[in-house]
Formats: structure tokens, C-alpha cells, sequence
């Protein structure tokens, strides 16, 4: 029985007669014309009710929280119903599962597929970071069940106005993927139904992408761009430019990794397997940016590049990016202000030179880092150096065109 019917009706009692009521199974007894007790401190939320209650007055009903004689259990029991009180639905009772506790049983699971190599710990962030958007945005207390479009369309319409619809979208499709689980575990009884307007829709996308410039630099953008950045960002470009290396590759970069020709390490995100040859001018780049760099703290001294506060350049539980602000900072220098023109395009510009030139698609895929879901390469088991290497190649031919081959570093 919920607290407030077990209430009401018992507490209605004739003047100078003992009230007994139920109450979690707990036998309270209100004597008649009891003095209210004062708050335990001021900034206590609730307010001694005359049926010797703690109650709270929400969207003009009343909550019943617990007895005058146990303070702190009413307090709990509040802060376990504020959200659907708040948010204008029926008070229910502790048995049901809470969007907080769904959302650490899912955490709980996709950590147990990390420890078993089944998920990257990056991933994993990802699930955590988007379980502690929803729960700071409803109200972790809310039942898991209770969740209706409405709720789902006022959390998309509350989105920072700064995501793309890339993020939105990836943001919609994990907390979908959250529930889904969810019923797949039998932790709810039925689907939860998102409504139409907890999706981006292709229209939306491509009308986006109509609308915006292509990720992609020129020649001449990415050379003014390398003259304007510092030494450990011009090692970072070369690094984006000749093996598809986005700003978290970078960050996490170890100095056994580039001791030769050939760097071979898996992809962070997927984990799939990857290899590129090394240009003479990112082997030059990367040792210049050896002999400059800061002394790193004690954790990170394998790293390539660290931050002048001796740290990765890309924090791996907040995500912040200093190779973005260094970035920022070059673009700045050289008046480059469109669209699209963020670090990571760098890693676009690869894929699409190589494709112009190469045109061996697995073997780009393979330097890219992306599993080749395709029959043939369900079938191919390995991938030459030679092909690896001409990919390499011919994006550094249209890297040097103009110049002298080999300019910069000797061969």
C-alpha cells in the first residue's frame, strides 16, 4: 500500500481517539493535537504535516514522506520520489526498479565485458557518460518504466545547442540501447517507447550535410597549418596526415610503437588491427618532438606527446582535448574559420586523397583502422606491407606536390 493511501483515510480520526496506521509495516501512533515538531535544520525540505507525517506539497498534492519521529527516513523516502513528484506522476512504490538503478546494472554488465576483452574501456565511457547525461537530466529516482516519449522529446529538446546531429544521434542510440538491454535482461516488463522525435532522421541529416562544408583540407590549408602549429601539433598533423590519426591516437601514442618504419598499433576505439608506414618527415617530426617535450609525470612517461603539465593530451574520463586547443590556436594564426575544420578532418583528408590515388580500398580501410565487413574480406587474411606502404605513399605524394620530394627530411 502507498504511503499516501495508507494515510489519509486512518489519520481522519474522531477528536480525542489514538490513530494507528501502517506505514512500511511500521505501526505508527499519532496522538490528537500532538505538538508539530520543528525541522531538524533549516534547510530541511519537508514540513510536519498535522496527521504526523513529514509531507512535502508538490503541483498542490500532498507527499507523504514518513513520521514525525524518524526524520531522516522521510527525508530518503523524499529524495527516492521528488522526480515523478516533480514531474507530475503517481508516487510509487520502493519495489520498483529506478532509472539510477537500471542504469548501474547496465554499467555493471558492459564493465564485465571490458574485463573480459569483449569491450574497449573507451566504449564503456561512452555508456557511462551518456547513462550520466539521462540520470542528471530526468531524475535518477524516476521508475525505469514510467518513461514516456514526452520525457524522451523534452531530454532531445534540451540537447546543447553545440552537439551535431552526429552526437545527438550516437547520444540517442546509446540510452536506446541502455533499455533495450534492459528488456533483453528481463530487468522491465515491457519495451520503453521512445516516440518519433527521439531519433535523427535521415532528412535531418542530409539536409545537415547539404548545408555544411565537406570535412577536408586543402594542400594549401594543411601546409599553412603545419608552418603555424607548435612542434608536438606539427608531429600530430603528420601523424593525421600519413596514418589516418585522430586527436585520441595521438594522445595515446607510445614511444616502443615508433621506433622503426612501421607503426602498428590497433585502433583505440575498436580495437581492429591497423598498420601504416611512417613518411621520413613524421619519423623527423616525432623525434623533434621527442627532444621538446615536457617532462612528463611518472604515469605517463611512455607517452610521445604530453601537455606542459606533463599529462596526455587527452584526458581519457573527461575528454578534454588540448590537441583541439592547440589546433584552435594554429587556425587561429592563419585566419582559418569555417566549418568542419577541426583536427579530426585531417584524418577525412587521408581517406579521401588515398581513395583518389590508391584506390586499393581494403588496404585504406586496413591503415584507417575499420573492419572490412565485406565477403571478400571475410576471405582475405592479410594485407602486404607493399600495399600498406603505397597507400602511405601516395598521400604523401600529394602532400610533397610542389615540393622537392624529400625536402624536408632526407630519404
Amino acid at each position: 500500500m502507498g504511503i499516501k493511501n495508507a494515510c489519509q483515510g486512518s489519520f481522519a480520526a474522531i477528536a480525542g481517539r489514538l490513530t494507528t496506521t501502517s506505514i512500511k509495516g511500521t505501526d505508527v501512533t499519532v496522538p490528537k493535537r500532538t505538538k508539530k515538531p520543528d525541522k531538524p535544520h533549516p534547510a530541511y525540505p519537508l514540513y510536519p504535516h498535522g496527521s504526523g507525517q513529514w509531507a512535502k506539497k508538490v503541483r498542490g498534492k500532498v507527499i507523504y514522506c514518513g513520521p514525525w519521529a524518524d526524520p531522516d527516513a522521510a527525508l530518503n523516502h523524499w529524495l527516492r520520489v521528488k522526480d515523478e513528484a516533480i514531474a507530475g506522476r503517481p508516487v510509487s512504490d520502493d519495489s520498483c526498479l529506478r532509472l539510477k538503478q537500471l542504469c548501474n546494472l547496465f554499467l555493471d554488465s558492459k564493465d564485465a565485458r571490458v574485463k573480459l576483452g569483449k569491450m574497449t574501456p573507451r566504449s564503456f565511457k561512452d555508456y557511462e557518460n551518456a547513462c550520466t547525461y539521462m540520470v542528471g537530466f530526468l531524475g535518477g529516482a524516476i521508475p525505469a518504466e514510467s518513461l514516456k516519449p514526452a520525457d524522451f522529446t523534452r531530454m532531445r529538446l534540451a540537447f546543447p545547442e553545440t552537439w551535431s546531429l552526429r552526437t545527438q544521434r550516437n547520444m540517442i542510440n546509446t540510452l536506446k540501447t541502455v533499455f533495450n538491454w534492459a528488456y533483453k535482461e528481463d530487468y522491465i516488463d515491457r519495451p520503453v517507447k521512445f516516440g518519433e522525435n527521439f531519433a535523427v532522421t535521415l532528412k535531418e541529416e542530409s539536409t545537415s550535410t547539404a548545408d555544411s562544408p565537406a570535412k577536408l583540407f586543402t594542400r594549401a590549408e594543411l601546409k599553412a597549418l603545419h608552418t603555424a602549429a607548435s612542434t608536438p601539433l606539427k608531429a600530430m598533423l603528420l601523424l593525421g596526415l600519413n596514418a589516418a590519426y585522430g586527436n585520441i591516437d595521438c594522445s595515446r601514442l607510445c614511444q616502443k610503437d615508433v621506433q622503426g618504419e612501421w607503426l602498428r598499433v590497433p585502433r583505440g576505439k575498436t580495437t581492429e588491427p591497423r598498420r601504416a608506414w611512417l613518411w621520413p618527415e613524421t619519423r623527423e617530426a616525432i623525434r623533434l618532438a621527442m627532444e621538446a617535450r615536457p617532462t612528463p609525470k611518472p604515469d605517463h612517461a611512455e607517452l610521445v606527446f604530453v601537455t606542459e603539465a606533463g599529462v596526455p593530451f587527452v584526458d581519457r574520463d573527461t575528454k578534454r582535448c588540448n590537441v583541439g586547443k592547440h589546433w584552435r590556436r594554429a587556425k587561429k594564426t592563419v585566419g582559418l574559420e569555417r566549418e568542419n575544420s577541426g583536427f579530426y578532418a585531417i584524418r577525412h583528408t587521408f581517406a579521401t586523397q588515398s581513395e583518389e590515388v590508391s584506390k586499393d580500398f581494403p588496404a585504406i580501410r586496413f591503415v584507417m583502422g575499420h573492419r572490412d565487413s565485406t565477403m571478400s574480406g571475410t576471405y582475405r587474411e592479410s594485407i602486404s606491407d607493399q600495399r600498406v606502404r603505397d597507400v602511405c605513399e601516395s598521400v604523401r605524394d600529394w602532400w610533397l606536390a610542389g615540393d622537392a620530394k624529400g625536402s624536408e627530411v632526407a630519404e
